[in-house]
């Protein structure tokens, strides 16, 4: 019987020892279970914040990205000027008419950079090249022509000293009514294809005819204008605003930018080398990351 008791008692013991085992464990495990809901909330949190500190880093880069970009194409384009002038004056007041025009009519700025370039590039000089991308703009802004193939009939014309034929179905095909301007210049009877054939429509006579078109009183005197005072045409010129705004406030961040990226250009190329010369470092870096963003 004495057996017997010390028997249970025994048991109980080894029972007791029992539940004091499970309830250390399970206090152990519910320890453990903390710190790693605990490791991973901050892990969470971190990544919460770098992906929150990306949004905001990519909006500030986007917010100072579009008024770089005009302060560059305004560079770039005032550099243009000055060389395709020869001279830094003369580009200057280039590049002075050329903003100004884009800036009072529907014509983008690229648009009016491209066709006084161009007609530079026919040989005009640079002072008269803007009035002839109004002359010719102010008649295909009514017409709703093609501004840039009139530029080039109206160049070669120049370049050749009078309008051939290929010039004048050129204009037709820019939607500039051609034959009609030079009738009321040359009259109601005047043959014009004959004319253009025979080399009779000299470049002046050719230039006055648009000019008497476009002046005031003309038949498309002030179309950009009239086209600028549009919806579209408010739209455009708006947009443009918008732009120019851009670039005067890109202009002034543009020096401090230039000596960034002139320090940071021999950083970026160093840093690449290293990476370059340590793959097996790159690899084990790149398992980190990998790891802790839960990628």
């Amino acid at each position: 019987m004495a057996s017997i008791m010390r028997l249970t008692l025994q048991l109980n013991a080894v029972d007791n020892m029992s539940k004091v085992v499970q309830s250390a464990a399970s206090r152990s495990m519910k320890s453990l279970n903390g710190v790693a809901a605990g490791a991973q909330q901050r892990a969470d949190q971190a990544r919460g914040n770098m992906f929150q500190s990306g949004i905001m880093a990519a909006g500030g880069v986007a917010a100072l990205a579009y008024p770089l970009k005009m302060a560059g194409n305004y560079e770039r384009l005032r550099v243009s000027m000055d060389a395709l002038t020869g001279s830094t004056a003369t580009g200057l007041t280039t590049f002075n008419s050329v903003v100004k025009l884009a800036s009072e009519t529907p014509l983008s700025l690229d648009m009016v950079a491209k066709n006084v370039v161009m007609m530079i590039g026919y040989g005009q000089a640079a002072n008269d090249a803007t009035k002839s991308v109004k002359m010719l703009g102010d008649i295909t802004a009514l017409t709703n022509g093609d501004i840039g193939n009139a530029i080039v009939a109206y160049g070669q014309a120049r370049q050749e000293g009078k309008m051939l034929t290929r010039d004048l179905r050129q204009f037709i095909n820019a939607g500039v009514p051609i034959i009609s301007i030079l009738k009321r210049q040359l009259g109601a009877n005047a043959d014009i294809f004959k004319m253009a054939s025979d080399g009779a429509i000299t470049f002046d006579l050719l230039n006055n005819a648009l000019s008497k078109a476009t002046n005031t009183g003309g038949q498309f005197a002030n179309g950009l204008k009239k086209l600028s005072e549009t919806g579209p045409g408010l739209w455009m010129r708006m947009s443009d605003e918008l732009a120019r705004f851009a670039a005067v406030f890109g202009d002034a961040m543009l020096p401090a930018l230039k000596d960034y990226t002139e320090a940071l250009i021999p950083v970026i190329s160093g840093t690449a080398e290293w990476f370059k010369n340590h793959k097996a470092l790159t690899k084990v870096m790149m398992g980190s990351t990998a790891l802790f963003t839960g990628i």
